[in-house]
């Protein structure tokens, strides 16, 4: 059997592009405003391929996971800002610290790499991450405990949204988005010359 999976391919991409087009079509054009005047990117080669990946997850309506890389970006650069490893050796997993951003941000800030403006928008973009992927609102201190069944249906129940008081997955991705543009902008290698 000889199957032409280049066709298979081209006709799945080109099915998908007309099902979901008026989705991607404005957040392409929003990533593409973002970009203009946008300094060329010179950096190490990590940096550059978390901040594509939450781009390119945004994009494509991954909104949960571009939330998450926007914080993971952001983690990975402040790490080179202090020039410290991003990846230090544990023992075990039960050993993972939650609280790397955190210490991260706080410790850009008493160095003052980031600035009081910046802190206040990293941390929104913390609490971002934590309340969409362990369901607890840090802000506030509290936890809002779901069940896995529940969570499972979170991301596309509006009435669990309105709940847990989310405005849309969509706007906090593109607020996201937003606070990794700006910390690009302002973090660029050229500054740092």
């Amino acid at each position: 059997m000889n199957t032409d999976y280049k066709h298979i391919a081209t006709k799945y991409l080109d099915d998908y592009w007309v099902a979901n087009k008026d989705n991607i079509t404005p957040r392409l054009v929003f990533l593409l405003q973002k970009y203009e005047n946008m300094p060329d990117y010179a950096g190490p080669s990590d940096i550059y391929y978390y901040f594509e990946e939450a781009r390119h997850t945004f994009m494509m309506g991954d909104f949960v996971a571009s939330i998450i890389m926007c914080a993971c970006t952001i983690e990975l650069w402040m790490s080179h800002l202090l020039k410290i490893p991003y990846y230090q050796p544990r023992g075990t997993a039960n050993e993972f610290d939650e609280k790397t951003f955190e210490k991260l941000l706080d410790c850009c800030v008493a160095k003052g790499f980031i600035s009081t403006d910046e802190n206040k928008k990293l941390k929104k973009l913390m609490n971002m991450r934590t309340f969409y992927v362990h369901g607890k609102d840090v802000s506030k201190e509290k936890g809002c405990k779901r069940e896995s069944k529940e969570k499972s249906k979170f991301w596309s129940s509006p009435e669990l949204q309105r709940h847990y008081g989310v405005k849309s997955i969509g706007q906090d991705a593109q607020e996201a988005i937003e606070i990794l543009f700006s910390f690009y902008k302002e973090h660029h290698y050229s500054k740092q010359l």
